[in-house]
């Protein structure tokens, strides 16, 4: 990564038009991000993965143990057994299978990422700085350059070597470039309305940038940027000749096209069973598997909207150099809306190519044992438990508070010791919500849980 970033910044007296300290900065850099995710399977002396023609496919995975002896501490190091670099060999209906390494996922991607940003921003104090006003304007211009990634074919130099497998993942010399452009600004101030009360207020748009871990349908793409807007405004109190402050505040962020909290990748099995069936009865080709493939690039997330709203109370009391108390009060209310709205029209458009050939949803897949109609109905079920169980602060307690204090002695024997303690409380978490969304999607699954007391 190569960053390089100039600044500047002045002080101007404006007499009646104010105070004004301004500054300025450019920025610009340049990063490339790429990673492969590995995995060791079982592989004939042909290349054939033992039990999937999918490499990375789970019924293909080595799955090793290491045991320890209870109080022989040389054996609880794990290097000292195997760790999938040291190859392994079975047999299994007259063949023999070795263990090798594979690319089990093209994740977080092969990205150029360049970022150009310019910023400049003001504090003003106007009125004998009664008000103090802070400002700020950004401009950024993010360029990702991604590279594409397929499957390893037959006829591949590597593969005909023997240093890759068929249908092992890889990237590609392919590039598609994502420009975004964002402008975020803010705006706050304070103004003094006595030596003891002030009001304050101040509000701000935010932006993203794509996460490079991340993807979403309907193109297993990078996401797009984020971008919200965020207020807040209170009081503050200066009493007892400074011995004794509050500030209240309330406040609210609310983000649109946000990722990275709601996980999609329950789509990827059974769209796989799917395609490996449409595949195996010659309905489609190897390379129309791939195209419809989700998951190969890395973590599938859904897009959705979040509010964050709440309010929050902040109290000190220094009675001198020797006792000080505080007290702190929040309340927190989450809000997930529109979650996954990329999902409809990706189902629609896959799902029309999985029915393309008439009858076809009675086929089975031999692995799983289930047909394209069962598969096919896991999508919209799985998404609807996602947007239920995700439509609130997962774990969130919406209340909480704790008080402090602290008394130093200044004089006599015990001089330079202090005493002090604290309390912390938070009300209950909204985890009970998820028995109730549960109770919606699955009654009997729920009744279940319910005659366990596990919930």
């Amino acid at each position: 990564q190569q960053i390089f970033r100039a600044a500047l910044s002045g002080k101007f007296d404006g007499g009646k038009l104010g105070l004004h300290n301004v500054a300025g900065m450019y920025e610009n850099s340049d990063q490339r991000i790429w990673a492969y995710q590995g995995r060791v399977i079982f592989v004939d002396d042909k290349g054939v993965p033992i039990n999937n023609a999918l490499p990375e496919n789970a019924a293909n995975w080595v799955r090793t143990r290491h045991y320890v002896t209870p109080g022989d501490f040389s054996t609880y190091d794990i290097r000292g057994g195997r760790d999938g670099r040291e190859q392994v060999t079975i047999a299994k209906n007259g063949v023999n299978y070795r263990s090798r390494p594979i690319v089990q996922a093209v994740g977080p991607g092969d990205i150029e990422r360049s970022i150009e940003t310019g910023l400049v921003v003001t504090q003003s104090y106007f009125f004998d700085s009664k008000l103090a006003v802070t400002a700020g304007l950004r401009q950024d211009r993010i360029v990702f350059d991604e590279h594409g990634n397929t499957r390893h074919g037959a006829t591949d130099p590597e593969v005909l070597s023997g240093e890759k497998i068929v249908g092992e993942l890889h990237y590609t010399p392919d590039v598609e470039t994502f420009i975004y452009k964002p402008t975020t600004h803010s705006i706050g101030g304070v103004y003094h309305v006595t030596p003891m009360f002030s009001v304050f207020y101040n509000t701000s748009t935010n932006n993203a940038k794509p996460r490079v871990n991340q993807n979403v349908l309907p193109d297993d793409s990078l996401p797009p940027p984020s971008d919200g807007k965020t207020y807040d405004y209170g009081v503050m109190l200066n009493l007892l000749d400074g011995k004794f402050f509050l500030r209240a505040t309330a406040y609210e962020t609310s983000q649109v096209r946000k990722t990275a909290s709601i996980s999609l990748t329950g789509l990827i099995a059974p769209t796989t069973r799917i395609l490996d069936t449409l595949l195996a009865n010659n309905l489609i080709t190897a390379a129309q598997h791939q195209e419809h493939r989700i998951g190969d690039s890395g973590n599938l997330q859904a897009i959705h909207g979040e509010v964050n709203s709440g309010y929050e109370m902040e109290a000190w009391y220094n009675h001198g150099r020797n006792f000080t108390a505080r007290l702190n009060f929040a309340y927190t209310k989450t809000d997930r809306s529109d979650i996954a709205p990329e999902f409809e029209p990706w189902y629609e458009r896959e799902r029309a190519f999985w029915y393309a050939s008439p009858g076809v949803g009675g086929l089975v897949d031999s692995e799983s044992g289930s047909t394209i109609d069962q598969n096919a109905a896991v999508h919209p079920r799985f998404v609807q438990q996602q947007r239920e169980f995700n439509s609130f602060g997962f774990g969130l307690r919406p209340y909480r508070a704790n008080v402090s204090g602290r008394y130093s002695f200044s004089q006599g024997a015990l001089k330079g010791v202090f005493v002090g303690g604290g309390a912390r409380w938070q009300s209950k978490t909204t985890l009970a919500r998820i028995f109730h969304a549960l109770l919606a999607i699955d009654p009997t699954r729920c009744a279940r849980i319910k005659s366990t007391d596990s919930t």
